[in-house]
């Protein structure tokens, strides 16, 4: 509908690293899409839920990967760290 009104898209990530890199995914499919805000980089666990060679928010931009899925390798020891009581692993 944003589009049919030549409104921008733009939206509000709070959450981890693998939110960001499924919200530019979306992002990258839609016309006239302007921003994501995001918190990651902050630092702590959550910026450390995936395995990456650098930095992934370069210039202010986040290249859109052309790898399957989502393009992203969990970290599994911070994951494991992190699960909820009872949970187990599932990779």
């Amino acid at each position: 509908m944003a589009h049919v009104f030549g409104l921008p898209m733009a939206n509000h990530n709070t959450g981890s690293q693998v939110y960001t890199y499924a919200a530019v995914q979306w992002a990258a499919s839609i016309r006239d899409y302007i921003s994501l805000e995001t918190i990651t980089g902050e630092g702590g666990w959550m910026d450390q839920v995936l395995l990456l060679d650098g930095p992934y928010i370069k210039d202010g931009f986040v290249q859109v990967t052309d790898k399957p899925g989502l393009g992203i390798e969990l970290n599994p020891d911070v994951v494991r760290a992190h699960l909820v009581p009872g949970e187990v692993w599932w990779g």
